[in-house]
């Protein structure tokens, strides 16, 4: 007897066209998520029969309705999180993030083999890849130095005195080299672009330049894998030299409440995937219920989810059996606590907060109500309410500067997310109050402060209580 262990399970996700129903196999569209640990799980209680029969034997029980519900965690990555955001919020807004323009002045020489190009209020974080245009003497693939500053983009070359000039431009952009090898015949439409630890995301836009057949746009197509870059192209034969090369840019994901009339909170088909056994567990019609996420502290970064749905269903055959329904799965670029930044009505605040938390309820209806007659015991529909927005800030007590805010209930903007290079994950909050809680004094150490705060939309620009920007190469969540 083998026991199904936990290290071998999986867990892949599909977006339902219609609520609580599997999409018929070729149209499934799998991701392959990650996950900590991932819970959700159908149960339909016994309950007791109250028959009287003249006897102290109890009667057979009988079934009462199915719950599937359960939690799960998945890392705050810059990928993967995309989908719980589209599954809690709707699909994004999408725009590619733009050029910055350096500043009329002088290249500096910092030593070291480093150039200091300056280009004002860039907001381009260290590390990021970009590619800049329109110099003499610095064009080209650059990955921004450590002593990059909110005024000079850093990078490593040699230095050459230059006047720079407005018009020269630095873009986020992802470079991968391509293998010395064969461009392959995938079969379908599809060929194999060579290039191994490519890390390139399913939907990401690419340019490929310096082939001899294939120097054109494409969208990175389901069948890549962590060596091949699949995309639809007329094959043609070719070996590849190795110094040819696929960009691709970066693009923001912007999602928030939406209060359209036709709006309706998507839902997904889960499976549980137990290979050692066989077996795959298909867990359908599962909503979001909640989310809740912190900055600050130790260890890995998470989002706790809460999942309700319909039933479950028992199969022998995966979820992704069906040829086309080959399985996405996202590079992991895990943010970590080291990434985690906190703005405070326009401020960046680094000497202060030691952890901020926020929940999102998005209020499902989970009642009786929603088990109708002729269901088989399953819900019908999971409504969605009013969106609920609450966390708990804790810091540094070193002036009244909260403790006044919350006396005169001050209306305040509160952001927090990850910065990782080209990447970054925004939770931007127009409309918050704090809850007036003054600190005590419980020891000879350090005082600390710990508050409530509560977000909300009144007047603010953004029309949402809650807006998160997720930032990744992903130009397309439907390729």
């Amino acid at each position: 007897m083998t026991q199904a262990k936990g290290f071998k399970g999986k867990a892949l996700i599909g977006f339902e066209t219609a609520f609580g129903v599997i999409n018929a196999a070729g149209s499934r569209k799998p991701y392959l998520v990650p996950f900590n640990n991932f819970e959700p799980s159908a149960s339909q209680a016994l309950e007791d029969d109250p028959l009287i029969r003249g006897t102290r034997n109890p009667t057979a029980p009988v079934r009462g309705n199915i719950d599937e519900s359960g939690s799960a965690t998945v890392p705050v990555d810059a990928h993967a999180i995309g989908l719980w955001l589209k599954a809690l919020f709707g699909a994004p807004t999408t725009t590619a993030v733009g050029a910055v323009n350096l500043d009329d002045d002088n290249a500096v020489d910092l030593g070291s083999g480093k150039v200091g190009l300056p280009a004002t209020a860039h907001g381009l974080e260290p590390s990021a890849p970009v590619v800049i245009s329109g110099t003499t003497n610095y064009d080209g693939y650059h990955v921004l130095a450590p002593e990059t500053s909110a005024n000079q983009l850093v990078i490593s070359a040699t230095y050459v005195s230059e006047l720079l000039a407005s018009s020269n431009t630095a873009t986020p952009t992802r470079r991968a080299t391509l293998d010395a090898a064969p461009v392959t015949d995938l079969g379908g439409g599809l060929v194999g672009l060579p290039c191994a630890g490519h890390g390139l995301p399913v939907g990401a836009e690419i340019t490929v330049a310096g082939t001899a057949n294939y120097n054109a746009t494409y969208t990175v197509k389901r069948g890549s894998t962590a060596s091949v870059i699949a995309v639809t192209a007329a094959y043609a034969a070719e070996t590849l030299n190795g110094d040819e090369t696929a960009d691709c840019l970066f693009y923001r994901h912007v999602y928030g409440i939406d209060d359209s009339l036709d709006f309706e909170m998507p839902s997904v088909t889960a499976e549980k995937r137990f290979p050692d056994l066989p077996l795959y567990l298909h867990a359908y019609g599962l909503k979001v219920g909640s989310a809740e996420l912190s900055a600050g502290g130790s260890g890995v970064v998470g989002v706790n989810l809460s999942l309700t749905g319909v039933d479950e269903e028992k199969s022998s055959t995966a979820f992704d059996a069906h040829d086309n329904d080959i399985p996405v799965q996202f590079p992991l670029v895990r943010f970590s606590q080291g990434d985690a930044r906190v703005v405070d009505d326009g401020e960046i605040i680094t000497n202060r907060f030691s952890s901020v938390t926020l929940s999102i309820n998005a209020d499902l209806d989970t009642g009786d109500d929603q088990y109708t007659i002729g269901s088989g015991g399953r819900r019908v529909a999971l409504p969605e309410g009013i969106m609920q927005l609450s966390g708990n800030i804790s810091g540094l007590f070193t002036s009244t500067r909260f403790l006044d805010r919350a006396e005169s209930q001050a209306r305040t903007p509160l952001a927090f997310g990850w910065y990782k290079g080209g990447y970054g994950l925004t939770v931007s909050m127009e409309e918050t109050e704090i809850e007036r809680k003054t600190p005590g004094i419980s020891g000879p150490k350090g005082i600390k402060e710990e508050f409530g705060y509560r977000a909300f939309y009144d007047t603010g620009a953004a029309g949402s209580a809650i807006v998160v920007t997720l930032q990744n190469e992903i130009k397309t969540w439907e390729e």
